[in-house]
């Protein structure tokens, strides 16, 4: 009986407030965490683009290729660069490696001419290549 007595004394917060869209209003419990505290995403671990961009006039209907050793590269056979502009052909992966080495082709079949490129994860490499 002591009990209903004193929940029968509670009063109600809500039902205090003059201004009904205050009303709905849950007011923070102090005992609780936040829930801004209490749930935080699990941050994940972005990864990064690596890129090749290879600034050439390959003319129509010529296409350019990259080829290598590393990541999703090999020596025997290319795999085609994206052209996005006249002059401007791109290569990406967010495919996580050390570092590698490349050549660009004209069609997958002639082999720029110097040295081979290195890129590493998460950089950016632009090339001029001569035929």
């Amino acid at each position: 009986m002591f009990t209903k007595e004193r929940s029968a004394k509670k009063k109600n917060p809500q039902s205090e407030t003059a201004n009904p869209k205050e009303a709905n209003k849950v007011s923070p419990n102090p005992e609780t965490p936040s829930s801004k505290a209490a749930v935080e995403p699990t941050k994940k671990k972005k990864r990064q683009l690596t890129r090749i961009e290879v600034h050439c006039n390959a003319g129509f209907p010529n296409n350019l290729y990259v080829r290598g050793e590393g990541v999703d590269l090999n020596w025997d056979r290319g795999l085609p660069l994206k052209n996005v502009s006249d002059e401007l052909w791109i290569w990406e992966t967010e495919l996580p490696f050390d570092s590698c080495e490349f050549k660009i082709l004209l069609n997958d079949r002639q082999f720029e001419v110097g040295e081979n490129h290195t890129l590493r994860y998460g950089e950016t490499v632009h090339c001029n290549p001569l035929f």
